[in-house]
């Protein structure tokens, strides 16, 4: 007769077997699924993958694979970053969803953390909550969406070289950047660079997979795809082309990121987009009469967003011309707590605007023009506004119809404050109407 303590170590080496299970998922990989999942899990000789593929081929879905194939092993750690904590969080739920209960020994849905029976942990985190990772030890890292990541923290260190290489440097067996292309620059065209020189490396490897090397796709929904898009856009996120100029909207705005300090001893025009909770941001943005741009995320409760929006405003009393406050959902309210704490002589400069997809168009319209022309210049530092341009994009309906946006799971605050700010420039500075009028057809 077993004790109830042998009972425990065989159910708990049981358990640790059955880990087996987890794999054993109904899927049936197509051809470029494949050549991913034979190199992430079985060339064991190679150290760093490098994979450019199209939107809408599954990559959430084989990454997923690939993860329960590496939980498999027993006492290893993971590390999942994506550009956003949103996307973050759907990854966590998905893994929670197709691992089973019993092989689950924890799970954190605050810190985004999921540990095995056989202590197999992966770690979800983001580029915005980057050092909350500081001090693992990974033995396996997967990058989404790369490319379209921030590079640079706050303090100038590098993400990768300065944050994310120590953790892989005592037990790291792999390295994953996955991502559609965003333009030739950046930290994932220069692994890209580094794959292709010698192809005969083993220690790195490169996949590219286009829209046309899915045999799932007919030439009909290619077709589709490439009419509902501009075609540098379709060249860049379905032909995985590292053009010179991204996928976004917007072109030429690197150039415009330059050095310098920025004039508040002149004319100042005002743009805020409002956020109350959530994943959203409340942004300030400042156009000065030179074109300088200036913006901050204003952070904390209500309360505090409320008092630290208004001294940034009373502070430049003397210098504001006039300015545009978003009025969607909780702008309404948000403004007016804020209109309160505002000197008199401010609050009669203070317009509400509503964000319909037609006013939308039109003031994206006269930002990217506006940009075009050398009119502006953005600080040199602000890497979240270079990496919001990057994935602010737009489509076309079958009637025409064009809708502006950020891509699924990134933020378009900053890009929305930033137009209202220019608008309000173009319309209560000393503008040409005729110039506006261009805009409003």
């Amino acid at each position: 007769m077993k004790t109830r303590r042998g009972n425990y170590y065989q159910r708990k080496k049981r358990l640790k077997n059955s880990n087996q299970r987890i794999i054993n998922v109904e899927f049936k990989p197509k051809k470029g699924q494949q050549k991913i999942i034979n190199a992430c899990v079985t060339h064991w000789k190679t150290k760093s993958v490098i994979i450019n593929i199209f939107r809408q081929y599954g990559k959430s879905f084989v990454m997923r694979y690939v993860v329960l194939k590496y939980l498999s092993e027993q006492n290893v750690t993971i590390g999942y970053l994506t550009p956003t904590n949103r996307l973050g969080k759907e990854f966590y739920q998905k893994m929670l969803e197709i691992i089973p209960a019993l092989l689950i020994k924890q799970k954190n849905g605050t810190d985004l953390q999921i540990t095995l029976v056989n202590n197999a942990r992966i770690l979800f985190f983001s580029i915005e909550s980057i050092n909350t990772v500081r001090g693992f030890t990974l033995t396996y890292l997967i990058w989404d969406e790369v490319a379209h990541s921030r590079e640079y923290l706050p303090d100038g260190s590098h993400v990768y070289y300065n944050v994310l290489a120590p953790l892989l440097d005592a037990r790291g067996r792999k390295l994953i950047l996955i991502s559609t292309p965003n333009g030739a620059q950046g930290f994932f065209y220069e692994k890209y660079l580094e794959a292709i020189k010698d192809p005969e490396r083993v220690d790195i490897e490169y996949i590219e997979v286009k829209c046309t090397d899915d045999e799932t796709k007919t030439p009909e929904w290619i077709e589709e795809k490439k009419k509902s898009m501009p075609a540098l856009q379709f060249q860049q996120e379905y032909m995985c082309q590292f053009l010179e100029n991204g996928a976004s909207y917007f072109t030429s705005y690197v150039k415009h990121f330059t050095e310098g300090i920025y004039n508040w001893d002149c004319k100042l025009w005002v743009g805020v987009d409002f956020s109350s909770v959530g994943d959203d941001e409340t942004i300030i943005t400042f156009e000065n009469e030179y074109g300088q741009v200036w913006q901050e995320k204003i952070l904390g409760e209500l309360d505090e967003k409320y008092m630290k929006m208004a001294s940034i405003l009373n502070k430049q009393v003397q210098n504001i011309q006039y300015c545009y406050f978003e009025s969607n959902s909780i702008g309404e309210p948000m403004a007016n707590s804020i209109k309160k704490l505002l000197a008199p002589s401010l609050v009669r400069k203070i317009d509400m605007k509503y964000t319909s997809n037609k006013s939308k168009t039109e003031y994206i319209e006269l930002l990217a023009y506006d940009i075009e022309q050398g009119n502006l210049h953005f600080m040199g530092n602000d890497d979240e506004l270079k990496s919001e341009f990057s994935t602010f994009s737009y489509s076309v309906s079958k009637t025409g119809k064009i809708t502006f946006g950020a891509l699924y799971g990134y933020h378009d605050d900053r890009i929305i404050s930033l137009a209202l700010a220019n608008l309000c420039r173009k319309e209560k500075g000393n503008t040409n109407k005729e110039y506006i009028k261009i805009f409003k057809r």
